[in-house]
């Protein structure tokens, strides 16, 4: 696969190879969508966990002071 990059882009793997952590732009380009990848997974929890039902905290606050778990 080849893909045209921006400038601005080429300009990120440049910078990112000047600091000596990647023997070739192919790497920087793999780190980052590692990167990506991530924080996809991270999203994708969220939003499975917006979705779960919510109890308001004056539900849980009333149930702590009835077991004096909360003054």
């Amino acid at each position: 696969m080849s893909i045209e990059l921006t400038d601005e882009i080429q300009n990120i793997i440049e910078q990112a190879m000047k600091t000596g952590l990647y023997g070739k732009p192919e790497d920087v380009v793999s780190a980052a969508l590692r990167s990506l990848a991530e924080d996809l997974d991270d999203l994708n929890s969220i939003a499975e966990r917006a979705s779960e039902p919510r109890i308001p905290l004056s539900v849980i606050e009333a149930e702590l002071r009835a077991e004096s778990l909360l003054a």
